[in-house]
C-alpha cells in the first residue's frame, strides 16, 4: 500500500492538518476524527468533491507531490513539489472572477487547480507572470479563456516556445500545447472592483509582471524573488537596473505577504534582505 499525506494548510481561524494513512476507509476515518476533534468546519475549505477524489487517485497512484495553501481569506497557493525545487501557483477567488496566475508544468497542473474550481460559473482569467516554461505549460488548458500577461510576454512565448520545449520536455505533467496570451498590456493593468493590480515589474526577465491583491493585501512577484532565502535575488536575464527600480517599486506597495514562483510564503522582510545583498553597481 501507498502511504498518503494529505496536507490541508489553512490561515486565519484554522489550523494545519496532517496525516498519514494507507487505504480510503483510512482517510475517512482520519477525516472523521479530525472534523470531531477540531471542529473543522470543511465546507469552509471551499474544496469540491471531485477536488477531493482526483487528489485520492493521484496519491494512491503516488504519482503527485501537489499541496495547496490557503492564504488569507481568497487565496490558494498550489506547490509542485520537484526533485531539488518547488513549484507555484496561485489563485485569487474573486467575487466576479477567479484569477489563476500561472499554469504550471502542463495540463495535469492547470487542471488540478480547475477542480477546485468545479461547479462555480464565474469566469476565469488566467495571468502568466513570464514567459518562462515552468509557468506557462499549462495554459493549453485555458484556451478558451482570456490569458493576461505583458506585451513582451506573448512575444517571447511564441519566439522560444520550441526550444523550451526541446531543452525541458522532461519536466512536461500532461498535454503541452502553446496557446498565446491574448491580452496584453505595457505598464499595469487593474481589476477596480477585485482591487487586483497587475504591474509591469522586469528583472528575473524583461516581461515580468507581478500581481497585487489589495484587499488580502498578498503580492504575487513570482521569479523575482529568489528560490530560497540563501538565494534571494533571482538569475536576472535583463539589466539589472531593471530590477533595482522593481524592488525600489515593490517598497511602496501595500502588502504583507509575498507569493514567489519557488520559494516559501515570505512576508515583506525580504525586501530589506535583497537590499541587503543587492551590489550597487
Amino acid at each position: 500500500m501507498v502511504n498518503v499525506l494529505v496536507d490541508l494548510i489553512l490561515t486565519g481561524n484554522s489550523i494545519n492538518v496532517f496525516y498519514f494513512t494507507q487505504n480510503y476507509l483510512g482517510i475517512l476515518l482520519e477525516v472523521n476524527l479530525l472534523v470531531y476533534s477540531y471542529n473543522i468546519d470543511l465546507t469552509s475549505l471551499n474544496l469540491s468533491y471531485s477536488w477531493w477524489c482526483m487528489m485520492w487517485n493521484h496519491y494512491a497512484k503516488g504519482d503527485i507531490n501537489m499541496h495547496v495553501k490557503k492564504i488569507k481569506s481568497r487565496g490558494y497557493l498550489f506547490t509542485q513539489n520537484l526533485e531539488g525545487w518547488d513549484l507555484n501557483m496561485y489563485l485569487i477567488k474573486g467575487e466576479r472572477c477567479h484569477y489563476i496566475i500561472d499554469t504550471g508544468l502542463g495540463a495535469s497542473n492547470a487542471k488540478e487547480i480547475l477542480s477546485l474550481l468545479e461547479g462555480d460559473l464565474k469566469e476565469i482569467i488566467v495571468i502568466n507572470t513570464h514567459y518562462h516554461w515552468d509557468h506557462i505549460w499549462g495554459n493549453g488548458v485555458f484556451k478558451n479563456h482570456k490569458i493576461i500577461a505583458h506585451s513582451t510576454c506573448r512575444d517571447l512565448i511564441s519566439r522560444k516556445w520550441s526550444e523550451m520545449l526541446e531543452k525541458s520536455r522532461d519536466y512536461k505533467m500532461g498535454d503541452c500545447e502553446m496557446v498565446l496570451p491574448n491580452i496584453v498590456f505595457e505598464k499595469e493593468l487593474y481589476f477596480v472592483e477585485e482591487q487586483i493590480r497587475l504591474i509591469y515589474t522586469p528583472g528575473h526577465t524583461i516581461d515580468s509582471i507581478s500581481i497585487l491583491d489589495e484587499r488580502d493585501k498578498v503580492l504575487i512577484a513570482s521569479d523575482n524573488i529568489g528560490d530560497t532565502i540563501d538565494e534571494i535575488i533571482p538569475n536576472l536575464y535583463c539589466d539589472k537596473g531593471y530590477y533595482r527600480e522593481t524592488i525600489n517599486l515593490y517598497e511602496k506597495l501595500d502588502f504583507d505577504l509575498c507569493i514567489s514562483g519557488h520559494n516559501e510564503v515570505l512576508d515583506r522582510n525580504v525586501l530589506s534582505l535583497i537590499q541587503s545583498v543587492l551590489p550597487n553597481d
